[in-house]
């Protein structure tokens, strides 16, 4: 929630978790912040393929099974940006003038 406040509005950050029972409602939450349900496990929704510039991961370890992470990491690189899988790849850490989607996974 500090990284939300402390932000530029443009930014937006969404946090996922296979159960929303321990987030705050949304009324008490930054304008820019919204949770949301989703099992690492399972393909990303078509809205969430290609729509974040960065995915910052917590305790996902729960979740993997058979000491296997390949389909979270599947996953997680479908959830990732052409903008960002360009920089990635090609080792492109500057910072832009674009509009921001964040995603914080886990223990947010």
């Amino acid at each position: 929630m500090d990284m939300a406040r402390e932000a530029p509005a443009s930014v937006e950050i969404e946090g996922l978790d296979i159960d929303l029972g321990q987030c705050p409602p949304q009324a008490r939450l930054p304008s820019n912040v919204r949770f949301r349900q989703y099992n690492l496990l399972e393909d990303p929704p078509n809205d969430m393929v290609g729509r974040y510039d960065i995915i910052n991961i917590r305790h996902v370890i729960l979740v993997i099974k058979d000491d296997d992470p390949t389909l979270a990491v599947k996953n997680l690189i479908k959830m990732l940006s052409e903008f960002s899988s360009n920089r990635v790849s090609n080792g492109l850490l500057t910072p832009c003038t674009r509009t921001w989607r964040i995603l914080a996974m886990g223990g947010v």
